[in-house]
């Protein structure tokens, strides 16, 4: 949520402040920590196979992705 200020429709010389959602960045986003189930930072690691895997940076939790096998190509690629 942002405020924004925007012209009042009734009288002209005054301003009001307003809040308004807006879309948020994909980097200001936490993920969730399986053990906290709450927002964590995340940092990456290699298992001792070589897959590079999330992990929570408060718990060490591996964080796994979703699985994203039941979406479309196009919605996959956006």
């Amino acid at each position: 949520m942002k405020y924004k200020v925007v012209n009042d429709d009734e009288y002209i010389k005054r301003k009001k402040t307003i809040q308004k959602e807006y879309p948020i960045h994909v980097s200001n986003v936490g993920l969730i920590d399986p053990e906290l189930n709450r927002a964590v930072r995340v940092k990456n690691a290699y298992l001792e196979d070589g897959t590079k895997v999330r992990v929570s940076k408060k718990t060490g939790a591996v964080i796994p992705k979703p699985a994203r096998d039941d979406l479309k190509y196009v919605n996959r690629t956006k």
